[in-house]
């Protein structure tokens, strides 16, 4: 999917499109088919609605696996500024994504920390194919001697992590490549070393990302954790059929608004398979 266009979600009863476009799963186009899932006999209650699309090359898709996998928020860190984005301030990301401060995620080991904010615009930011908002780089956070700059994330061991990390040179008198070099440690492994004047010059933006605290003198902007989590199987058509039918044959009130229990996703705490 891709950015440029404004997509309608329609909610539309299946009976109204034709027998066998609800039998079959189809759709019209330009129309999207949400389903709510609950375990209560009351009908859920929807307080608002989003859809973005999502450019298919963001977030390094080939790294995680492509279509096998899903990147899900287990923090997004904006660096040396409060809470913004959707719901909390009117500054906008094309993304929808909301970040929250990176100060209570330092570990105990970052001492000497202090926040500075860029005299000038940073340039390369809200491009294809992530979309990083400029407001991210207004501000950062760095050191007022030696030490580390050190994050402790919430992560569950059974999953895969894709970090990414957001870099721009914003201090004028780092003017050329060596002036600020520092190491990226994830794990206790180094993974890389970055020069951001080296990769992008000054006042522009540069990510990092690997899978899985910062040293030297580092400027950091922000921090993104996604799990990556193994994409379940999809309900087929025939499956849907069958909980079609079999609503039919139990005469399950409409005013009950079930539809069948799901076969899909798997790990769904209802699931029959007809």
């Amino acid at each position: 999917m891709y950015f440029g266009e404004v997509l309608d979600v329609i909610f539309k009863n299946p009976m109204e499109w034709g027998e066998a476009v609800a039998r079959q799963g189809g759709r019209p186009a330009g129309d999207a088919d949400v389903c709510f899932y609950s375990i209560a006999t009351d009908p859920p209650v929807i307080g608002s609605l989003e859809l973005i699309q999502i450019d298919p090359a963001s977030y390094d898709p080939h790294l995680t696996g492509n279509d096998s996998s899903t990147l899900v928020n287990y923090g997004r860190l904006t660096c040396g500024s409060h809470q913004w984005g959707p719901g909390f301030s009117n500054d906008t990301d094309v993304f929808g994504r909301a970040w929250q401060s990176d100060a209570k995620f330092r570990s105990a080991n970052s001492i000497g920390i202090k926040s500075v904010t860029a005299v000038r615009n940073v340039i390369n930011t809200g491009t294809s194919p992530n979309y990083i908002p400029a407001k991210l780089y207004d501000s950062a956070v760095t050191l007022t001697g030696k030490g580390n700059l050190e994050y402790e994330l919430p992560v569950d061991a059974k999953l895969d992590y894709l970090i990414w990390l957001h870099f721009a040179e914003i201090d004028v008198s780092v003017n050329q490549k060596g002036k600020r070099v520092f190491d990226v440690i994830i794990n206790d492994e180094n993974v890389t070393r970055i020069d951001i004047f080296k990769e992008v010059g000054g006042f522009a933006a540069y990510s990092y990302h690997y899978v899985a605290n910062v040293i030297g003198s580092p400027l950091l902007f922000g921090l993104e954790n996604y799990a990556i989590v193994p994409a379940d199987v999809m309900t087929v058509p025939e499956q849907a059929s069958a909980m079609q039918a079999l609503k039919e044959s139990l005469r399950v009130p409409e005013r009950m608004g079930w539809n069948g229990d799901p076969c899909a996703p798997t790990n769904w705490n209802a699931c029959v398979t007809f």
